[in-house]
């Protein structure tokens, strides 16, 4: 961590929120004599809280490394000399997990509280509110849930089958005794409402332009579908004899 220590973790620890951490325990410590390790330290912290709250800005890196320079060169004592070393460690090696934090306002960890509405959510590449969904399948209540699905993503039959359940890793209820089974539930939901056409409704106003889709995967579906959803002249080609790319043709 750049100060003659090494520490192991696992995937679950955000490099953002443990440097914050170091420099929490670094900037109470210091003795406040010289200005660079009492001031240098309190904005650097300062910087990492706005990141890790997701305020923070791509400038907000270069900060950090004017400031942990200085603090090198001018601090009195060791202390502030190696107060920046587990910060610039950090963006040395885990540099994308920052942008990530400032960019897409996302910490992959699920450990930044102002980032993570809840860790499963967190962990799924399409941010679907499983919890949401699953409070609905509870109550019997699966189109509701299915229609909360679909605002992510609109595969929930195929999802149901193949994902590989991201969410479960990060269950809560994994914490206690075992994961809440998200993806069975999912295909349960889905299965419940198959019967039922599925129509997305209009969400803006008819529009002149036309739109060509290249490719009827679920990428090319998905934005099909929200283009269409806007109301746009959508026209899906397909090399296939029929639509679904993988999910079609690459699943049994």
């Amino acid at each position: 961590m750049g100060s003659g220590g090494m520490i192991v973790v696992d995937e679950d620890t955000c490099m953002v929120e443990f440097a914050k951490y170091f420099l929490q325990f670094a900037t109470a410590e210091s003795c406040g004599k010289c200005v660079p390790c009492r001031v240098g330290g309190m904005r650097l912290l300062e910087t990492l809280t706005r990141i890790t709250e997701g305020k923070g800005t791509k400038a907000d890196i270069e900060t950090i490394k004017y400031i942990s320079q200085n603090m090198r060169e001018a601090s009195l004592c060791s202390l502030g000399q190696l107060t920046p070393g587990p910060v610039m460690s950090g963006i040395r090696f885990f540099e994308q997990e920052f942008i990530q934090h400032i960019e897409d306002k996302v910490c992959e960890a699920g450990q930044c509280k102002a980032l993570v509405r809840a860790k499963c959510i967190n962990a799924c590449p399409a941010g679907v509110e499983s919890p949401a969904y699953l409070a609905l399948v509870a109550q019997g209540r699966y189109a509701e849930g299915l229609e909360i699905h679909r605002q992510r993503n609109p595969f929930a039959l195929a999802c149901g089958r193949v994902c590989p359940a991201f969410c479960e890793q990060r269950c809560r209820r994994g914490e206690i005794d075992d994961p809440i089974s998200i993806r069975l539930v999912k295909r349960f939901m889905a299965d419940q409402e198959i019967a039922r056409p599925w129509t997305p409704e209009r969400i803006e106003a008819p529009k002149d332009q036309k739109i060509a889709v290249v490719g009827a995967g679920p990428a090319g579906l998905t934005a099909a579908r929200r283009l269409a959803q806007r109301v746009y002249g959508v026209t899906v080609d397909e090399k296939l004899p029929v639509a679904g790319g993988m999910m079609a043709g690459g699943i049994p």
